[in-house]
Parts: C-alpha cells; sequence; structure tokens
C-alpha cells in the first residue's frame, strides 16, 4: 500500500456519515435556486431530464446516468432546462473527519459518468430502502451503501 492509499485508509477509518434524507424525485418546472448554501453535501443521480448545478460559480450539466455532487457549506443553484425537469435520486448528508467536511480534504468533480449506471441506480434504490427501516442494523447498511 503506498502513501496515498495509506493516508486515504485514514481518513476513511475516521470518517462520520450521517444521512439527512433520501429520495427518488421528480422535479417539477419549478424545481430551481439561485442561491442556497446548506450545511450539508447532497449527491444525486439523474436518470432523465434537463437542468444545471452550480458550485460557487462553477456551472455543469448533468445528464441521465451521471452523477453530481453539491459539497456542504458551498454556494449552490440549480434549475431545470427546456422545460424537462429532472427525474432523480439523491441523498443529503453529512461527511465528516472530526470537525473537517470530507469535501474540505477531497476535491472531487462536481458531475461525472459511473463506470456502471446500473450499479448506482441500484445503490440509490438500496440506500432509500435502508434509510426507511429502523431495525438495529439499518444505520450499518445505510453507510455501507454511502460508501460504495
Amino acid at each position: 500500500m503506498d502513501h496515498q492509499d495509506l493516508l486515504l485508509k485514514n481518513y476513511l477509518d475516521g470518517l462520520y456519515i450521517s444521512i439527512v434524507r433520501t429520495q427518488l424525485l421528480h422535479c417539477t418546472l419549478s424545481w430551481n435556486s439561485n442561491y442556497a448554501v446548506p450545511s450539508f453535501s447532497s449527491i444525486g443521480f439523474i436518470l432523465d431530464g434537463e437542468g444545471f448545478i452550480q458550485v460557487n460559480g462553477e456551472r455543469v450539466f448533468p445528464k441521465r446516468n451521471q452523477l453530481y455532487l453539491f459539497p456542504a457549506g458551498t454556494v449552490q443553484a440549480y434549475g431545470v432546462l427546456n422545460d424537462h425537469p429532472y427525474t432523480k435520486y439523491y441523498c443529503h448528508f453529512n461527511a465528516t473527519y472530526g470537525n473537517i467536511s470530507i469535501f474540505d480534504m477531497l476535491k472531487l468533480p462536481l458531475c461525472i459518468t459511473p463506470a456502471d449506471p446500473h450499479k448506482a441506480e441500484t445503490i440509490f434504490r438500496k440506500l432509500i430502502m435502508d434509510t426507511n427501516q429502523h431495525d438495529a442494523l439499518s444505520s450499518l447498511k445505510v453507510k455501507r451503501s454511502i460508501m460504495d
């Protein structure tokens, strides 16, 4: 294991994750915001539609089968394009190492196309199912799904 992998392993060992909300959302034409600075992060998976997300002035246009990221504490905007609102999965969450947001340590792109979009969709479905369970192990299942 090289130095960088060891450093990442140590960060992940001390990572705290809490889920705020998970959902499948059929956005409406009014899905938009010109300014928000949420205290939680959000990751989403686009199933259909057209729109944009903007983080600290950087605007991207996630498309079908792409993941997007809104890091906590950033200036965010989002909206619909061409009267074709998104249908998407999303998860609002907090991920910290001590008192530091994981996204202050890791600089990740705002939008990516996963190698296996079907697996990404399956993870979101499982995450929603696990979040809605209230058994003793549901919290661990949710955290495992986030790490996937």
